[in-house]
């Protein structure tokens, strides 16, 4: 339980995070992914051409250091993905499933660009997220079966 007090601190001194905010292994269980997905559901046919793209892009091409808040983002905009790819998360909220289901099938393009997500959302050496997680064994290994489930939902 200590370290995972250590890691709440360190994610509330790191991204700004309230002190009662959500944290947890799932890949929508923080406040920066509901944040997000609190943004998508103003106005999703928007967000869809605007917002997704720039969290996937700005995860799935970033070459430096990745914030913990921007690989959350894009998570959040992968899980967005596979709801449009027929696989949603279980906890993604109602609005987006039932915007979800009235939409096309995503591009190749937008599927590509979310497993690359995953895979720059997991480099260890540069991904703050990645850090923040594998200060716990337990809860980086939930962490890295919610990215495996996600993976296997784009597929």
């Amino acid at each position: 339980m200590l370290k995972f007090s250590s890691i709440a601190t360190t994610l509330f001194l790191m991204t700004g995070l309230a002190v009662a905010g959500a944290w947890g292994p799932g890949l929508l269980e923080n406040d920066d992914a509901l944040d997000f997905l609190d943004m998508f559901v103003e106005d999703p046919d928007a967000r869809y051409a605007d917002l997704v793209p720039n969290a996937l892009g700005g995860v799935a091409y970033n070459d430096g250091y990745l914030d913990a808040s921007d690989a959350v983002f894009g998570l959040a905009a992968a899980e967005i993905i596979a709801a449009l790819n027929g696989q949603p998360a279980d906890d993604l909220p109602p609005e987006v499933l039932a915007w979800a289901k009235e939409q096309d099938k995503p591009d190749q393009l937008a599927l590509i660009r979310a497993r690359k997500v995953l895979d720059r959302v997991l480099s260890d050496d540069t991904s703050e997220l990645a850090q923040l997680y594998a200060d716990d064994e337990s809860l980086y290994a939930s962490f890295k079966t919610a990215i495996a489930d996600l993976r296997r939902r784009l597929d």
